[in-house]
């Protein structure tokens, strides 16, 4: 089988041509099989240009699929955080009403009740109502007892 030389004038070859394996970058001589109607495969623009008169350059653009780059997932939101826990022991009366499903009355009795050991004792030992026990693990996760040292 006579082989034609070619010299990769841009782009990198990576591929066949005639069914034979075909590789290179700017600069290289390849030596490519006689043409029988087969197509260059390659990846990306690559342009040969022959060493002799008789054939015309080839020119192949992407032939062969990319290589997917990889893939980074995305980074995710950052989340606001709680606020800062208070303490149910030293808070405000001001600070207590502000929370969910805490108004004025329950924030008074909640204060007459201190100290709590635990934040799970508020309900009961503080007697709230119906509604304010319902919810009380979203008002929870804003309190905390500080053991005095």
């Amino acid at each position: 089988m006579d082989f034609r030389k070619y010299t990769i004038l841009l782009g990198k070859l990576s591929g066949s041509y005639g069914g034979q394996p075909v590789q290179g970058s700017v600069g290289d001589e390849v030596l490519l099989p006689p043409e029988d109607g087969d197509a260059l495969e390659a990846r990306g623009v690559v342009m040969l240009s022959p060493h002799d008169e008789e054939h015309p350059p080839i020119v192949a653009i992407e032939t062969l699929p990319q290589e997917a780059p990889p893939v980074t997932p995305p980074t995710p939101p950052k989340l606001e955080s709680d606020p800062p826990k208070l303490d149910i022991n030293t808070c405000s009366f001001e600070a207590l009403e502000a929370l969910p499903t805490i108004g004025a009355k329950t924030a008074r009795s909640i204060m007459a009740k201190r100290p709590y050991l635990n934040i799970e004792e508020v309900p009961g030992k503080a007697g709230l109502g119906g509604l304010v026990k319902a919810n009380w693990y979203q008002v929870a996760r804003l309190l905390e007892v500080v053991t005095p040292e």
